[in-house]
């Protein structure tokens, strides 16, 4: 990735926009590994964003996690129990590296698809009688406990199951 190298500048040292754009400019057009001239010609503007902070892909999780209690209530008529707090620090810090480039509100929003909306709607089809499901975390979540909360792994993992009655 081209501008990777411009993307951990700006994540290590902060950068304002002025410096950054330059950094984007310097990494597109560097010899030996930019784009050719022509190319950048027909670039009429570079747009620079700032990586995803933790507390936006916080908000980004708990937004999709209420759009799916409600899409399920409302097509399935089935109580969705989401234990929040625990999920969403699963979501964003478990397994899941916010400092890359690679993904941020999107690599979450699919998270949560192959994680949660899937195994729900195979619980909903598994067991049609009932009327209340419940997400957790079970295992033990390590972020922060080695004083770096992207790099650790714990066991922890998504349970969708029955709520017990």
């Amino acid at each position: 990735n081209l501008a990777n190298e411009v993307y951990d500048i700006v994540q290590t040292n902060g950068s304002d926009t002025a410096e950054y754009l330059g950094l984007v400019k310097k990494a597109l057009t560097r010899e030996g590994n930019g784009f050719r001239p022509e190319l950048l010609g027909r670039i009429d503007k570079v747009v620079p964003f700032n990586p995803l902070s933790d507390d936006v892909l916080e908000r980004i999780a708990k937004f999709n996690l209420q759009a799916l209690v409600k899409n399920v209530m409302r097509k399935h008529n089935v109580k969705l129990r989401i234990q929040k707090s625990r999920v969403i620090d699963y979501l964003v810090y478990e397994h899941f590296d916010s400092r890359t480039n690679g993904g941020g509100g999107r690599a979450l929003k699919n998270r949560i698809g192959d994680e949660i909306t899937t195994p729900v709607s195979k619980m909903i089809n598994l067991h049609p009688e009932y009327r209340d499901l419940t997400v957790t975390v079970k295992g033990d979540m390590s972020h922060g406990e080695f004083g770096n909360k992207y790099d650790n792994r714990g066991s922890a993992e998504i349970v969708v199951g029955l709520t017990a009655k």
